[in-house]
């Protein structure tokens, strides 16, 4: 079977490639990820929704589920994924990200939910055990992180550095790397 992405199509934020060059890889240089007006966040979670009903069979119908987000759209501006939703739309997106030759395994991919985290203390231990869980022994087990995303009246969580682990190493003097 093969599955493709609609969404693409229907993306807000421009795409950063062209015919001629392709920036996909830069991590985030100007965040332009601003909030979404409550209007927007109903129409992109019914995308969202039709996309995951489509492609799984869960228990409570859709215009149920839709009902409970509209629901807390309009009480706090946002919504909640169920956990399901969200490792959905995580290999979902894993899956529909051209630039990565390792999406070939998106079902693979492990989700770890820190949607509680609040401190920044907690988020340098969450990530910790995922690169602890991720890297497995040696034998990588492909995984993310998801802390909570914004919540109005609150601090966004951030994690400054878009890279936990970097490609460098430095010789010193008496030979050892560091």
């Amino acid at each position: 079977e093969t599955l493709y992405d609609g969404l693409v199509k229907r993306r807000a934020r421009k795409a950063v490639c062209d015919g001629e060059k392709c920036l996909g890889s830069l991590m985030n240089q100007k965040p332009q990820n601003k909030p979404f007006a409550p209007q927007e966040i109903k129409e992109k979670a019914e995308d969202f929704m039709k996309q995951y009903y489509e492609e799984n069979k869960p228990s409570v119908p859709l215009e149920t589920r839709m009902e409970e987000i509209n629901k807390e759209i309009a009480e706090i501006g946002t919504y909640t994924m169920s956990t399901e939703e969200l490792q959905f739309g995580a290999q979902t997106a894993w899956r529909n990200a051209a630039r990565c030759p390792a999406r070939v395994i998106w079902k693979n991919l492990n989700l770890i939910d820190k949607r509680t985290v609040e401190s920044a203390d907690e988020m340098f231990e969450a990530i910790k055990n995922h690169m602890k869980l991720s890297f497995n022994g040696g034998k990588i087990k492909p995984s993310i992180t998801v802390f909570r995303g914004r919540k109005p009246g609150f601090e966004e969580p951030r994690v400054w550095n878009g890279l936990m682990v970097s490609y460098a190493g430095y010789e010193q003097e008496d030979g050892t790397m560091v």
